[in-house]
């Protein structure tokens, strides 16, 4: 106990805290003096140029914005009488990206007329499930009415539970417009599944009850029966009529996405010839104009070519919601 008591007093005499009677080691407060003016103004000084030059680059990078935007016309590049090259889908000197600059400012300079759509997508405890049958068997003649009443009968009888198996289990996921998503998974996953699901093009499996999926507000029913367009799906396969030209393809595709707000005095085919043509110069497709598309049986352009037409006449349609399915492969 002597021990602890002796420690103590010599922790104490120690004096762990500044004794105000020590002047050696506290200075008086001398009030604002020259020093402390000194050191406020230059901190001052390096503020006010740091917010000076984030200004500056502010000021500089909007001016430089207004101005690149001033360069662009903004005019209609649908009426025939293009006075710029850049925006001339038969010109060599075309520019697509000048070309989507220019539709954006006039766009942009109506916005009463040229009213933007945008559509999102949210899914709550979406489900997808399909039904294992057995191999099918190709309707002839004679077996039709056989097979008629079998699958009458089967929707008749109660459920078997055993039959059916999940291809896409309980999920949520909210998609904002103008995102873009990714979908990753193994094949067999079920990607293509989810994409067919948010596209609305289930025809071959079944999607759960308890499923909910909204368009902002806009249920699946309505997107299928009054906004088929907004929504579009582009598999992996390319399906054409094969003795279609590609011009002829994509200006059909074309024409029917033309809009009512084209402009004024501007008609349904000038304006699909005019999207064709850009979209073509676009995909570099524009020397496949004459040529048919083909397929595996038909001659015609080729694979990679193939590919760049479903992806034009995709990117034509100007759906809200383009689900691509391995578009590049």
């Amino acid at each position: 106990m002597s021990t602890a008591n002796t420690s103590l007093s010599q922790q104490l005499d120690e004096k762990p805290w500044v004794d105000a009677s020590d002047n050696s080691s506290v200075q008086e407060y001398q009030g604002f003096d020259a020093t402390a003016s000194h050191n406020i103004q230059d901190l001052a000084r390096k503020l006010t140029h740091g917010s000076t030059n984030g200004d500056h680059h502010s000021a500089n990078d909007l001016a430089r914005y207004l101005s690149h935007m001033s360069d662009i016309p903004g005019v209609s590049p649908f009426n025939g009488n293009i006075s710029h090259e850049q925006l001339d889908p038969d010109s060599e000197n075309f520019n697509a990206k000048y070309w989507v600059k220019n539709l954006k400012k006039l766009f942009e300079s109506d916005s009463d007329y040229y009213k933007p759509s945008k559509l999102g997508v949210a899914y709550r405890n979406l489900r997808a499930y399909g039904i294992a049958n057995d191999s099918d068997y190709q309707p002839t003649v004679t077996n039709a009415l056989w097979k008629f009443t079998t699958e009458a009968i089967n929707k008749l009888k109660k459920p078997d539970d055993s039959k059916y198996f999940d291809i896409l289990k309980s999920m949520d996921a909210i998609m904002r417009p103008g995102k873009l998503t990714v979908v990753l998974g193994r094949p067999g996953a079920g990607c293509s599944t989810l994409l067919k699901t948010i596209a609305v093009n289930t025809y071959g499996f079944h999607i759960g009850k308890e499923s909910q999926i909204t368009y902002d507000g806009l249920s699946p029913h309505d997107i299928e029966r009054h906004y088929r367009g907004d929504v579009i799906y582009s598999a992996e396969t390319d399906v054409h009529f094969p003795h279609l030209s590609v011009g002829d393809t994509l200006e059909f595709a074309a024409r029917l996405r033309t809009p009512q707000n084209r402009g004024e005095g501007i008609d349904r085919e000038t304006y699909a010839k005019h999207m064709a043509s850009v979209y073509m110069a676009t995909y570099g497709l524009s020397h496949t104009r004459n040529t048919n598309v083909g397929n595996d049986f038909v001659r015609g352009v080729s694979g990679g070519e193939r590919k760049r037409v479903s992806i034009a006449e995709a990117s034509l349609s100007g759906a809200n919601i383009q689900c691509w399915d391995n578009a590049t492969r």
